[in-house]
């Protein structure tokens, strides 16, 4: 049974000291790790008890909250990353960790481990992470078991579900985890997916020695020390992934660089379907223009709900347009409509999803961004495929589409844009008979 808090525990948890810049400039006495045994007391507070976990930053230890206990809480376990001593005697690396894990108290998603403070224990000269302690195996483990084979496509594909899922979250909170791999993945008895140490690796990659992330699942533009993307952990996710399902890295363990440098490409993984090794095989694509931008995107794909991009605009060239109508099921324009009610849970809630992305979308492409007009009309267009003709879903696509007629209407180049608008238009059931499109078509052409 799992230590994780319930949803009652969290404010207790995370009213303890939170460390403060202005905390971090008392430099704590050296100690030895001859000092850091079971049954020493972190904090005044933590007991430890058995290492659970072993990294480049640290010690994981199954620890005894104190406070917890005097609260007759049954739930007595958390989990304490025990940083090396190097981390509490450089002030700037804490105020680093000190945010990424101010940031990761904020993500409270099923797929991403719970933290609950962070802080610094003078006497023993460490800074810590306290955080939900979990039973099970760190997906490394699992792969592990599995080299050489890879695991079976209906076990893998809720571990793979449940990762994306949780990256997606972070994603949207604009958190990007910058050192994504199996050993920072755990799985729970439940056969849950949990994403550890967000952001953590990189904030304290100044250390002397200490990169900040693990090569092999790297990205090209983190080895090159640039600013970290989303894009970057969907490389690294698409690595985590390609192992869990084929059994080996697809690079044979080579960094970006090097396997970029020999050309070399991923061997297909036997057994998927075709949108499946799709996603994967962009997300390990060397250059980010070439990946998924979030975990959003790759999540799409993976289901087989969107489309790869197509360049609309010709010589406006300022103006990048998919319009990609996707879903679980593709309702034929004939079959009759059924009452919104009468659809799944599942189908209600997706429909609801990608109505309330299309219209963050739009609302975004209305205050200046105008690329996105793309996952607009693909929100609306996933919406139309679950529940076709329903209102909302053809209100969406009618202005997305108005929006890119009146934009390539003044091309300089007419036939280049009636061209576009026509590829446009069979790439929806909707569109295809949408009269303000046909009319748009037919008055470019005439200009040519």
């Amino acid at each position: 049974m799992s230590d994780a808090p319930g949803p009652d525990e969290g404010t207790l948890l995370r009213s303890g000291t939170t460390l403060r810049p202005s905390a971090v400039r008392k430099t704590p006495a050296p100690i030895t790790a001859l000092n850091i045994e079971p049954g020493v007391i972190v904090k005044q507070r933590y007991v430890l008890e058995e290492i659970i976990g072993t990294g480049a930053m640290g010690q994981v230890w199954r620890s005894k909250d104190l406070m917890r206990e005097r609260a007759r809480n049954a739930r007595l376990h958390v989990a304490i990353k025990l940083l090396n001593a190097d981390c509490a005697q450089h002030p700037d690396a804490l105020v680093g960790l000190e945010r990424e894990a101010s940031k990761a108290q904020d993500l409270a998603h099923p797929n991403i481990i719970t933290v609950h403070n962070f802080d610094v224990d003078d006497d023993l000269g460490r800074a810590f992470i306290s955080m939900e302690c979990l039973e099970g195996e760190p997906l490394e483990e699992l792969i592990r078991a599995n080299r050489g084979f890879g695991l079976a496509r209906d076990a893998a594909i809720p571990l793979i579900e449940g990762m994306t899922e949780g990256l997606e979250y972070a994603h949207k909170k604009h958190v990007v985890h910058c050192d994504l791999k199996p050993g920072n993945v755990f799985v729970t008895r439940d056969h849950v997916p949990k994403i550890l140490d967000f952001g953590i690796a990189r904030a304290a990659h100044d250390q002397e020695g200490f990169k900040g992330f693990t090569p092999a699942y790297a990205s090209f533009e983190l080895i090159r020390d640039e600013t970290p993307q989303p894009a970057d952990d969907i490389y690294s996710l698409g690595i985590v992934i390609y192992e869990l399902l084929a059994g080996r890295h697809p690079f044979n363990g080579l960094p970006a660089d090097v396997a970029k440098s020999r050309s070399m490409k991923p061997a297909a993984i036997k057994g998927l379907k075709a949108c499946e090794w799709q996603a994967i095989e962009r997300a390990l694509a060397f250059e980010r223009a070439g990946r998924w931008a979030h975990a959003g995107e790759f999540r799409k794909a993976f289901k087989g709900r969107t489309l790869l991009p197509r360049v609309l605009g010709g010589a406006i060239g300022v103006l990048a347009i998919t319009v990609a109508v996707f879903g679980y099921q593709r309702w034929r324009a004939e079959q009759p409509d059924i009452p919104f009610d009468q659809l799944t849970r599942d189908q209600q809630t997706n429909f609801l999803h990608e109505i309330q992305d299309g219209d963050r979308s739009w609302q975004l492409v209305n205050s200046g961004q105008t690329f996105l007009i793309n996952d607009a009309l693909a929100h609306y267009g996933a919406a139309f495929d679950l529940h076709p003709k329903d209102s909302r879903a053809v209100s969406g696509l009618k202005r997305s589409a108005d929006y890119v007629i009146s934009r390539l209407e003044t091309s300089p180049d007419p036939q280049a844009a009636a061209n576009e608008l026509e590829e446009l238009q069979k790439r929806s059931v909707y569109l295809e008979s949408y009269e303000p499109l046909t009319l748009a078509i037919e008055r470019l052409k005439s200009k040519h």
